[in-house]
């Protein structure tokens, strides 16, 4: 037997979720909400970037697909701002094509997961990717 992994998803104090449609990602909302996370919403990618700027989240979902600059865009400026650059990026897709995914990793992001969400997958992702950044922090 494997032993648990040492980083709980109740170590996020702060997620941030950028997407245009709140009523699509209500069910992410409500998963990271019964982890107790503090849970910041954006309605777009300048929004997104400001909270960032000023909230420091530990993880952020992103939207792919929104209005104004989409969230391969939204991702690019995260990775150049020195404020957010370290934050992790999940971005957020119905559309699970090579090239979209190869485009989102080239954007800066972390990871992907794709809609409809399963509340499994979003913890495991998070667990992973604040294992990876509380050790990568250590260095």
């Amino acid at each position: 037997m494997m032993n648990e992994v040492p980083v709980h998803v109740d170590d996020a104090d702060t997620i941030l979720i950028v997407g245009d449609d709140p009523a699509n990602l209500g069910e992410l909302a409500k998963t990271l909400e019964g982890y107790h996370c503090r849970v910041l919403f954006a309605r777009n990618g300048a929004i997104g970037i400001e909270h960032a700027e000023n909230d420091q989240p530990d993880l952020i979902f992103l939207d792919v697909t929104m209005p104004g600059f989409d969230g391969f865009e939204t991702c690019r400026r995260l990775k150049d701002n020195e404020k957010t650059l370290g934050i992790p990026v999940i971005l957020i897709t119905a559309i699970a094509e090579k090239k979209t995914l190869v485009k989102g990793f080239n954007s800066g992001a972390a990871d992907y997961i794709t809609k409809p969400f399963l509340s499994k997958e979003i913890t495991a992702r998070i667990r992973t990717h604040l294992l990876f950044n509380s050790a990568e922090k250590q260095f």
